[in-house]
């Protein structure tokens, strides 16, 4: 019922929504439900993109509509430009207009996130946003950390994109965290938190079992393995005679036929 419940709300088509939906769906572990879902949403949103040649439609969204669509079409492997894409938000130096986005933290946060994906040759286009945007989300943080009116759940996720980015992080334990920060956070639509806090369990309790699994066929293969080990003794001091016999016979004065001799009955009939 819960799956249900949230396949209905893929279906609506308002870009920025869905957008929003599918991070959250990914940040929660749940994406892997709704892969076809997801899948003609983002080409639906790509499309629509890339029809755009001009930058009309972009400047009419806002820093934050951007840089998460930017990001979520980057990170399921879509090709979308990032000089075309950000170039309403840079100046005539072609720096990052920061300054002029005022106290958008919201946006400037999904900046940053979406900087880190990029590809081989964007790094003069990302780089100046990356300073940028970290000086500001740190400014921030000491701003509204202590202040009775900031927006907690803001202020949490700035202070861990600041820790490490989303792209670097593992999924499963940025579910895990994730999880617990979406009990504090606007909106929040209580049964796509019952399904993570399931299906959470659920996983961990496959592998928990799989680990078991895996811990006794292992102890199973080599829980016999003592009776090798005299085997094994032999077989390195017979080495070393091996090595004795070349050493003494087998430097160039010796007899070759002595010398093979010698080494073969270490082989096959080792010296008690």
């Amino acid at each position: 019922m819960l799956q249900q419940d949230d396949h209905k709300v893929v279906v609506d088509f308002d870009p920025l929504h869905l957008l929003e939906l599918i991070d959250t769906l990914q940040r929660l572990g749940l994406s892997y439900h709704f892969e076809d879902e997801n899948k003609r949403t983002l080409v639906r949103i790509y499309n629509k993109n890339t029809n755009n040649h001009n930058n009309y439609k972009q400047k009419q969204e806002s820093l934050y509509a951007v840089a998460l669509k930017f990001r979520l079409l980057r990170h399921h492997g879509y090709d979308i430009p990032a000089k075309e894409t950000f170039s309403c938000f840079k100046d005539e130096k072609r720096s990052f207009k920061l300054s002029c986005l005022g106290d958008d933290c919201k946006g400037i946060l999904a900046l940053s996130e979406a900087a880190y994906l990029l590809v081989e040759g964007e790094s003069n286009i990302f780089l100046d946003a990356i300073n940028s945007t970290t000086t500001y989300l740190k400014e921030y943080v000491v701003k509204h950390n202590n202040n009775e009116n900031n927006d907690g759940y803001l202020c949490t996720l700035v202070t861990h994109a600041l820790e490490l980015p989303l792209h670097w992080r593992m999924q499963r334990l940025e579910t895990r965290w994730f999880t617990d920060v979406c009990k504090s956070r606007p909106n929040t639509k209580s049964f796509l938190l019952e399904l993570a806090k399931l299906d959470f369990n659920i996983m961990q309790a496959t592998r928990q079992e799989d680990l078991k699994y895996v811990s006794k066929m292992n102890s199973d293969r080599f829980g016999n393995v003592h009776c090798f080990y005299d085997v094994f003794v032999g077989i390195k001091m017979n080495s070393a005679r091996i090595a004795l016999c070349m050493y003494q016979f087998g430097d160039g004065h010796g007899v070759q036929e002595n010398t093979e001799d010698c080494v073969l009955s270490l082989l096959i009939d080792p010296i008690p």
